[in-house]
Order: structure tokens, then sequence, then C-alpha cells
């Protein structure tokens, strides 16, 4: 996964700022009685404030939730933290099992699985600590008890559901047209998915319309987040394979690329040879494995673990052996002896380091830019990396 540049999008925001705050201007002149008479419609007045107490837009405080990064509202906003922890709390725990569950399977796997085992895990992290005091919950009896469990995420879940139903109306993503979701993806001038660094992503023009090969996920699932469904730091231009068919409508907290990508923080590495002809490229009977870098903090390590896992790249990545297997028999063949003789031979003709090893691999040793290309990284890493 890849950092996105935030800059990228730095001369689009003010532009989306006012096209999208005139979509929400609009929705909610059209469904003013229909909000005003929600429920929790005093959440919008005396919380987000996005109402002030006349029953007017505060379009200034709109446009800023529009294009500001997640992560800083967070800070700056207890409100917006205790939303998203809530969020979480609620609806985070079926793939966390799934993923404890995993693990256990790959290190003991006779092991029996018992809820109050994950339960303990998933509640022990400290970002619900104040879910359980605001809403006076009993963590071990939640633990040791499925039905308390329950009904604990049902009290919060109960609260949030009605949130969540007047912001999505005041807010949704529906409104916006596909024009605009064109120019957000363009105005990134991303060329490779930048979850799993497999798809490129191609536009053109057809008619006076742009077409993009891509689609805009939402980092924060809309459907669970509707506070940011608009906001322009959520919005991430994805291949149609990450997005539809292996994010989809799961929900897990993962690594956010706008904060900080994670290709430098892992390798991918050949794992499980299985004969000795694999072991320099003559077969694929080898297995291909993305892990976390060991000098990370357990808590890094882990939050990339639960990211890989979620979006299967070690599973898409055995998909590309033979492209590894090339890629192993290159190194086998053009050894650093071999490579320093070509460096001579091509010496007298002026070809320099550089070219030889886009000649030889396709790819250059000290390029910044390996992460515009299809496989980039784990052609790096085949070929430079400690495997």
């Amino acid at each position: 996964m890849m950092m996105i540049a935030s800059k990228a999008i730095d001369d689009y925001k003010k532009n989306y700022e006012n096209d999208i705050g005139e979509l929400i201007r609009k929705n909610f002149e059209k469904k003013k009685e229909e909000i005003i008479n929600c429920k929790k419609v005093e959440f919008l007045i005396k919380t987000a404030r996005f109402i002030d107490d006349d029953h007017r837009l505060n379009m200034n405080h709109i446009r800023l939730f529009l294009s500001t990064p997640i992560w800083e509202l967070e800070q700056d906003y207890e409100w917006v933290h205790k939303y998203i922890t809530r969020v979480r709390f609620c609806n985070e725990f079926m793939q966390f099992m799934e993923y404890y569950k995993s693990r256990y399977e790959q290190t003991v796997a006779s092991r029996k699985i018992q809820f109050n085992e994950i339960c303990r895990e998933y509640l022990q992290i400290s970002r619900f600590n104040e879910v359980i005091d605001d809403y006076q919950l009993d963590r071990e009896v939640m633990i040791n008890s499925r039905e308390e469990f329950a009904k604990a995420v049902k009290i919060v879940g109960d609260e949030l559901k009605m949130i969540n139903d007047v912001l999505s109306r005041l807010l949704s993503y529906d409104m916006m047209s596909d024009k605009i979701k064109n120019r957000i993806k363009k105005s990134y001038g991303i060329e490779v998915c930048p979850y799993c660094n497999r798809q490129f992503i191609s536009w053109w023009e057809e008619s006076g319309t742009d077409r993009i090969t891509s689609d805009l996920d939402h980092v924060l699932p809309k459907r669970l987040f509707p506070l940011f469904s608009l906001n322009l730091y959520n919005l991430i231009p994805v291949c149609l394979v990450c997005n539809r068919y292996i994010k989809g409508n799961r929900y897990m907290s993962i690594w956010d690329p706008f904060k900080e990508g994670f290709d430098d923080m892992t390798r991918f590495v050949i794992n499980k040879y299985k004969n000795a002809e694999a072991y320099i490229g003559l077969n694929i009977d080898f297995e291909i494995k993305l892990q976390p870098n060991k000098d990370l903090a357990l808590q890094q390590a882990d939050q990339i673990n639960k990211t890989i896992w979620f979006f299967k790249f070690n599973e898409l990545y055995n998909n590309h052996k033979e492209h590894v297997r090339t890629l192993i028999r290159k190194k086998y063949i053009y050894t650093p002896e071999v490579v320093q003789e070509l460096n001579q031979l091509f010496g007298t003709q002026h070809i320099s380091q550089k070219e030889i090893e886009l000649l030889l691999y396709g790819v250059i040793k000290e390029d910044d830019d390996w992460n515009k290309e299809v496989l980039g990284k784990l052609t790096y890493d085949i070929l430079w990396g400690d495997i």
C-alpha cells in the first residue's frame, strides 16, 4: 500500500469545496423539514455545528469537513474522535475475529478458538476504553458472554444509527455526479492502484466524457461513516479488484494511505522453496509473502499484518509466480561479476549503470518512481531485497 501525497489534490480542494458545498446547500433546501424532524438533529446543531440554532447551514464549517484530512479532524475535534471510535467499536468485531482465527490457524492448528479469547483481545485495545466508560459497560461481563457483548454493541449502535441517519440525509455521496467523481480521480494523477500495485489506472476521453478504469474507494466506508462520505481525503482512486472484489462491504481498521504508506515498511520474500530448481528460477515451486520489516514496533507491525490480510495481498501476489520466477532466474544469471563485465563491455558505448539495469531487469534500482509501475515493489524486493 503506497502513500498518497495529499499535495496531489491541493489544487483541486477549493473547487471541490465549492462544488460539493453547493450540492449540500441544494440538498438541504430540498430536505430541510425532513432533516430538522430527525430524532438526532441536535447532533447536527449542537455537536457537529453544521446547522445553526436558526436552522441555517454553517457552510464554512461544512467546507472545512469536506477538505480537511480525517486524522486532523479527529485530532482537532473530540466529538469526531468519539464518533469514529463508536463506529469502530460496533462494526469491527467480525473481521477482527476472522483475522485472529487465521493467525491461530497458522500458528497452532489444533487450537480451539473461543469467543472470549478473541473478545478479550478486541476489548483490550485502548481506543475502546472511552466507549466502555461513557456507556458504563462491564468489560469482563462482555468478554465472557456473547449475549452481553451483543447487548453492549446494540446500546452503542442504536444511538449511532440515529446519528448516522441524520448525517446521511445531509451528506450523501449519491448527490455527487460522475463528472465530479472523474475530476477527483484525475486530480490525483495516480497511474497504478495505490492499494495493490497490481493494476494500471488509465483514462481517456470518449464523446467529451472522461472514462477512467478506477473506482473511488471510501477508506472509511460511507455506509458506516456518513460523516466522511464526501470528505475529499476519504476518496481514493483504486482498481476495481481491490474495491469491488476484495474490500467490498467489509470493514476493518486498516492502514490509511493518506497518513502514511507502508511500502517502505514491508518487503516481499520468497518463502518455502520446495526444491533446488525453484531456488534458481527454473520452476514456480515456492511461495511469495509480503511481511512487515523486523524492526517495526509491534503495534505498527500488527496494523500492517491486518491490512495485508484484509486485502488478501499474499493470496493475490501468489498469482504472479511466473513473473517472480523470471526475476529469480535473472538474479541467478546476472551475478555481480557478470554485471561488472557487462559494465566494462558497455562502458565504451557510454551506457550507464542505470541503463544496464534497465536493459537487464526492466527497472532501475535507485528509481524513486517504481510505485508507478505495476508490480514495482515486488520486482524491486525480489531483485535487490534480502530474500
